[in-house]
C-alpha cells in the first residue's frame, strides 16, 4: 500500500507538469491555460503565467519529492508529509486561481490529501506506525 501510494504521489506531482507544455492549436478548452483566471480578473496574462507556473512547479517537485519519501528514499523519508502538505496548498492555489472543470479531480486529490495528513492521521492510520 505504501509504494503504491507513493507512486500516485509521484504521478500527481507529474500532472502538474502539464502547465510547462504548450497549448495545443486545435485544443479547445485546454485545462493547463495560464492566461486567464477567474480570481485575478483584472490581472494580465503576462502577470499570471510566471504565478502559475511557479505554482505548478511547487506543486510538481512537493508532491514528487512527498511520493519518494513515502517510497524510501533517504534524505526525503523524514519529510514526506510536509512536502505533501506544500504540494496540496499550491495544488489546490494553482487549480483553484486557474479554474477549469476538466481538473476537479485534481482538487479532490489535492483536499484529500491535506485531509488525509491532519485529520486522518495518515499514514499511521493506513499503514501503521511510521
Amino acid at each position: 500500500m505504501r509504494t503504491l501510494m507513493g507512486l500516485f504521489l509521484v504521478a500527481h506531482g507529474l500532472i502538474h507538469a502539464s502547465y510547462f507544455t504548450p497549448v495545443p492549436a486545435d485544443a479547445k478548452g485546454w485545462p493547463f491555460a495560464l492566461t486567464r483566471s477567474w480570481l485575478l480578473a483584472g490581472v494580465g496574462a503576462a502577470a499570471l503565467r510566471p504565478l502559475g507556473w511557479t505554482l505548478a512547479l511547487v506543486a510538481a517537485l512537493a508532491f514528487t519529492a512527498a511520493g519518494l519519501g513515502l517510497l524510501g528514499v533517504p534524505f526525503l523519508a523524514g519529510d514526506w508529509q510536509a512536502f505533501a502538505v506544500v504540494g496540496a496548498v499550491a495544488s489546490l492555489l494553482l487549480l483553484v486561481m486557474f479554474w477549469n472543470a476538466m481538473l476537479v479531480l485534481g482538487i479532490v486529490v489535492s483536499a484529500a490529501v491535506l485531509y488525509a495528513v491532519f485529520f486522518a492521521r495518515w499514514p499511521a492510520a493506513v499503514f501503521g506506525a511510521s
